[in-house]
């Protein structure tokens, strides 16, 4: 038997995991399925798609768990999001849970700026050029632009030495935006739901013409 029922919806979960090569070349999307009572791989691609259910977050180790408790102590808890698309030709709900960094906070970026919510397309792949991880997201085939532009999201504070040398970023309030940002949009959409009008989204430039290894998020 495949397949492990969603309780919400009675659509069959499976779940979504980024991966990259051995040789940190490419950049793919693993499909995990409930197989005979067994969570198994079953398939392997660059995309996939549907409607946007949900995008919460919450933080990566469960602290009322003794074990993860102590591992949270042991690591810092960092954030992590869990974005769910429902594909209803397959009757599947596809659950992506990923950690913040430069591709997955883009991610964000455009999902924040959906006034709706069906056709959407989540792809992954490498840039050609610099070889960094890239993810973008369509509706309906179009590319979706970003809510949010470079002047409007917090710079990451620089650790540098005497002589101007980086050592390290910390994205601590880079993330903090994000996330307030994402309860912000599902506020919205709750209320929009619950008063049956549409959201009206703010007119915002396109960045479209800005190379996202310049993006400092």
């Amino acid at each position: 038997m495949i397949g492990k029922e969603n309780k919400n919806d009675g659509t069959e979960l499976v779940i979504v995991q980024d991966r990259t090569s051995e040789d940190k070349k490419k950049s793919f999307f693993e499909f995990i399925q409930k197989v005979d009572g067994q969570w198994v791989v079953t398939a392997k691609d660059s995309v996939f798609s549907g409607d946007l259910k949900s995008i919460q977050h919450g933080l990566k180790y469960d602290i009322s768990i003794p074990k993860q408790r102590e591992l949270a102590e042991k690591y810092k808890n960092r954030p992590v999001i869990k974005l769910q698309l429902v594909d209803r030709e397959a009757n599947q709900t596809y659950l992506y849970k990923f950690n913040l960094r430069l591709a997955t906070r883009t991610l964000i970026n455009r999902v924040l700026a959906l006034e709706s919510t069906d056709g959407l397309a989540i792809s992954i792949w490498n840039d050609r050029e610099t070889g960094n991880e890239k993810i973008s997201l369509k509706q309906h085939g179009k590319p979706v632009d970003w809510k949010y532009g470079l002047d409007e999201v917090p710079k990451p504070e620089e650790l540098r030495k005497k002589n101007g040398e980086l050592i390290s970023r910390d994205f601590d309030e880079v993330d903090k935006f994000f996330l307030d940002k994402i309860d912000e949009f599902n506020a919205s959409k709750k209320k929009s739901h619950t008063q049956s009008e549409p959201v009206v989204k703010e007119p915002v430039a396109t960045k479209a013409e800005i190379s996202e290894d310049d993006i400092p998020f």
